[in-house]
């Protein structure tokens, strides 16, 4: 009995110290339907605060270096700005990549290993007004840039 007390303990600080030392600048949406973490960004958000709520997003997304295996919905205008060329790699499942907004910049981007169906792609631009794809490498796709509005 005095062990399940101390297990209960040490569950109870453990809990505790995680949500007394989360860090409140950034908020982190779970999606328990879809298993992944959300952040809501918003262009119109120019004026703040931003913690990345539906209710305060963001209006630019730094991603630093590194390999993301990731899909990427772009609903909102915003700013993608990778820093020190990242890598989205979609592990060879479907479209990595789709911008359904205007207004959009996507910058210093690897994205590679987009699915091998026929409208599978690297990105795909479903809206077409204002949309800056710059300094971006595509490789290993079906389709590297499929355009279907413009």
């Amino acid at each position: 009995m005095k062990e399940n007390k101390t297990i209960l303990l040490v569950i109870m600080i453990v809990f505790l110290s995680t949500v007394i030392f989360q860090d409140a600048s950034t908020s982190e949406i779970f999606n328990v339907k879809t298993g992944v973490h959300e952040w809501y960004v918003n262009q119109l958000n120019s004026k703040g605060p931003w913690d990345g709520s539906v209710a305060d997003p963001y209006d630019t997304i730094f991603v630093m270096a590194g390999t993301y295996t990731t899909k990427i919905l772009l609903s909102y205008p915003i700013s993608l700005i990778g820093l020190s060329n990242p890598v989205l790699d979609g592990g060879y499942n479907q479209t990595i990549l789709t911008v359904k907004a205007d207004d959009v910049l996507i910058t210093n981007f690897t994205i590679q290993h987009s699915g091998g169906y026929s409208n599978d792609a690297g990105i795909i631009f479903s809206s077409g007004s204002n949309i800056s794809f710059v300094d971006c490498v595509v490789h290993h796709t079906k389709n590297g840039i499929y355009i279907q509005q413009s």
